[in-house]
C-alpha cells in the first residue's frame, strides 16, 4: 500500500513537472513572437474557425517595423538573415491589436545555419477572438526585394514602365554595416525576351529621379535585376567583372563590378533569385584615355572596304573616334600584320577574357581593346 502511495505521488510530481515545462515553453518568445508547443496551439485554437486569409496576411506580419515579404501562392513569409551571425536577429510583430501571432516551437530555432541552408519552414498562427489562420515562415541568407503596384500612379504606356512601391531588405548592408530596410518607388520595366527587370528610382511624387544606394552599392537611379537562371545575362555581368579585374593593376576598387543577390517578390508572388546591379553597359568598364570600345553586330572582320559595316565605335565619344585599333587587331588574325603591333599584355588579357566568358548586351557583342 505504501509503495502504491509513493508511486502515485511520483506520478503526480511528473505530471506537475510536465505541465510546468510545457507552460514554460509556451511562455518563451522567438524574435518577439510567443512560442507555443504543438499541443499548446491546439488548445489555443480549440473552438475557433480556421479561415484562409492569404489576401490580407501580408498586412498582419511586420519585421523590424516594415511589412515582411509574402508569397501568397505558397502562403509563406520570407525574412532575410545575415549569415555572419549565429543567432536569428530582428523583431516580428503584428499591427492588429485584435490578433496575436504564435510560432510553433521548433528545434531549428537554435540552428540558424541549418535553417538557412535548408530553407526550413516554421509554422505561424494568427489567432483572433473567434477565428485563426495559418502561414509558413522561411528565413533566407540573402537580401530580399519586394515590388508592389503603386495604386493611383501610372506611366505613359509608350515608356513600357509601371509604377511600383519598392522595399529592399538587406541583412548585410555594407553602407550602414547593419540590417536595413529601404522603402522607395520606381518606374519598372520587364523585358520579356530575357526576364530582366529594370528599375528607375523616383522621389515620392514621381516628379524626378533620385539616386539610391542598395545593398551598400554605389548610388544610382538606374538598377537592373538579372535572373540567375539566364546564362547570357549572368555572362554579361561576369564579363564586366572579369575585364575590370584584368585591367585594374592599380587595385582601384572602382573597377569592381558591384552586384548582390536578392530574392524577388512582385505583388506578393515569389519570382526567384536575381542578381541586382547597375545596368550592364560600357559605363561598367570605367574606360579611360587610350581605351577603345566597339559594338559588334556581325562576325565579319572590320574593314574600310565595307565601311566597317556591323561595327559602331562607342568610346571615346569625340573627334578621336577611330576604327584603326580594331582594324589592327583584326589584321593580326588575317595575317596582314605581325602580332607585335599590339601590346602583348593587353592581347593576353583579352584572349583570356574571351575564352572564359562572352560579353553580351541585348544580343550585340562588345569588342573591347586597349592599345598602347
Amino acid at each position: 500500500m505504501k509503495h502504491r502511495k509513493k508511486w502515485a505521488i511520483f506520478v503526480g510530481i511528473l505530471i506537475i513537472l510536465a505541465i510546468f515545462i510545457f507552460s514554460w515553453i509556451d511562455g518563451l518568445t522567438f524574435m518577439g513572437v510567443r512560442t507555443v508547443s504543438a499541443g499548446g496551439i491546439e488548445d489555443l485554437i480549440a473552438g475557433k474557425q480556421q479561415v484562409v486569409r492569404s489576401d490580407i496576411l501580408d498586412e498582419l506580419l511586420y519585421f523590424n517595423g516594415d511589412k515582411a515579404a509574402f508569397d501568397k501562392d505558397e502562403n509563406t513569409f520570407y525574412i532575410g538573415q545575415s549569415q555572419k551571425h549565429s543567432i536569428f536577429e530582428g523583431t516580428i510583430s503584428c499591427p492588429d491589436e485584435a490578433t496575436r501571432i504564435y510560432i510553433v516551437s521548433d528545434d531549428y530555432m537554435k540552428l540558424k545555419k541549418e535553417s538557412l541552408a535548408e530553407s526550413h519552414s516554421f509554422q505561424l498562427y494568427f489567432v483572433a477572438e473567434d477565428y485563426y489562420t495559418k502561414a509558413n515562415l522561411v528565413f533566407v541568407g540573402s537580401s530580399i526585394m519586394s515590388l508592389k503596384l503603386d495604386d493611383g500612379m501610372t506611366f505613359d504606356p509608350a515608356t513600357e514602365r509601371i509604377a511600383y512601391k519598392v522595399q529592399v531588405y538587406a541583412p548585410d548592408d555594407q553602407e550602414m554595416n547593419y540590417y536595413t530596410i529601404k522603402n522607395t518607388q520606381a518606374a519598372v520595366r520587364y523585358t520579356a525576351t530575357d526576364g530582366r527587370i529594370s528599375l528607375r528610382i523616383y522621389n515620392k511624387e514621381y516628379t524626378d529621379t533620385k539616386q539610391l544606394s542598395l545593398l551598400g552599392m554605389t548610388k544610382t537611379s538606374n538598377w537592373s535585376l538579372y535572373p540567375v537562371s539566364d546564362t547570357e545575362l549572368t555572362g554579361s555581368r561576369l564579363a564586366g567583372y572579369v575585364w575590370n579585374s584584368l585591367c585594374s593593376a592599380s587595385g582601384d576598387s572602382n573597377y569592381e563590378s558591384e552586384s548582390g543577390y536578392v530574392e524577388v517578390f512582385i505583388n506578393n508572388s515569389y519570382q526567384g533569385l536575381y542578381l541586382l546591379g547597375r545596368a550592364v553597359s560600357d559605363r561598367n568598364l570605367y574606360l579611360t584615355a587610350g581605351d577603345y570600345l566597339y559594338q559588334c553586330k556581325t562576325d565579319a572582320y572590320p574593314t574600310a572596304d565595307n565601311g566597317y559595316y556591323g561595327y559602331e565605335a562607342k568610346f571615346p565619344v569625340d573627334d578621336t573616334m577611330s576604327f584603326e585599333p580594331l582594324t589592327a587587331y583584326a589584321d593580326v588574325f588575317t595575317g596582314k600584320q605581325p602580332v607585335d603591333i599590339l601590346d602583348q599584355d593587353n592581347f593576353i588579357s583579352y584572349d583570356f577574357f574571351t575564352q572564359i566568358t562572352c560579353s553580351v548586351k541585348s544580343g550585340s557583342q562588345y569588342k573591347y581593346l586597349n592599345v598602347i
